[in-house]
């Protein structure tokens, strides 16, 4: 059944003729059960149908995807992820089977990690607790043709430091590893992935209010400052593109602007 239930709102299409003459965005309520629409996160699937991943004030966490009645009408469904408070921010990320690789945190402190099957939508592998921490989350996934490695990003919230939480590929064991004790910001990290299997991670650090990059290489992080001017990065996200090139977004606070940047010339 398709429910009525809708509040973030997400663009299903737009198309553009010219400059000057564009088609208007198609929106849709997404989810209005309350405060809702905290944290999103979006992916597609093969076929085009969106999955968005979300929050409510208190931390709850849900999941909304579109289901088509005509080729111009249909309506979102939904799922609870998590009915447990928590940090605000998730992680989302789609695989090459259409399977949601899911990460969230609650205040217990937990991690939690699970795969949802958007055939049967039903969890393909249910949240388990994967580390003791409570924070806000992003995850990247390194996908092969014989293994899925997942990288989740914590903002632990008691002492804010930053934690990366794996899954070894052989041994399938999670392991968690610290990858900036430095106090940082209120800002949620952000998390991506290369060819090569080398994530990189982005974040506030909140003692020089400067925006930080963190790359992995083996079991080593390596950090290097991307803006040190002004208070900068408490809104950040991160992306690796298929030649390896490293796209980051941030917000300015000090001029109230947003900033692109990236190690080589765009």
């Amino acid at each position: 059944m398709i429910s009525s239930l809708g509040r973030v709102v997400i663009v299903l299409f737009f198309a553009v003729t010219s400059p000057s003459l564009a088609q208007p965005w198609n929106t849709h309520v997404v989810d209005d059960a309350g405060d809702m629409g905290y944290s999103t996160r979006v992916v597609t699937t093969s076929d085009g149908t969106p999955y968005v991943l979300y929050q409510n004030i208190n931390g709850l966490v849900r999941l909304g995807w579109w289901v088509a009645t005509s080729d111009t009408t249909g309506g979102w469904e939904h799922f609870v992820v998590s009915g447990s408070s928590g940090p605000h921010g998730v992680g989302l990320t789609v695989d090459a089977n259409d399977l949601l690789h899911i990460a969230y945190s609650t205040f217990s402190p937990a991690v939690y990690y699970g795969v949802f099957a958007t055939a049967s939508k039903s969890w393909a592998a249910p949240p388990v607790v994967v580390a003791s921490l409570s924070g806000g989350v992003d995850m990247a996934l390194f996908e092969t043709t014989s293994a899925q490695v997942p990288g989740i990003a914590c903002r632990r919230s008691f002492d804010r430091s930053v934690h990366f939480v794996t899954r070894d590929s052989l041994t399938l064991e999670w392991s968690t590893e610290i990858v900036e004790t430095v106090l940082i910001g209120n800002g949620v990290p952000s998390i991506a992935v290369d060819s090569q299997g080398r994530f990189h991670a982005v974040f506030d650090e909140s003692a020089g209010a400067n925006l930080m990059y963190a790359t992995r290489v083996g079991e080593l992080w390596t950090k290097q400052y991307v803006a040190v001017n002004g208070s900068v990065g408490s809104y950040n996200a991160i992306v690796v593109d298929e030649s390896d090139n490293i796209h980051v977004v941030y917000y300015d606070a000090s001029n109230q602007d947003l900033w692109y940047a990236t190690p080589t010339a765009p």
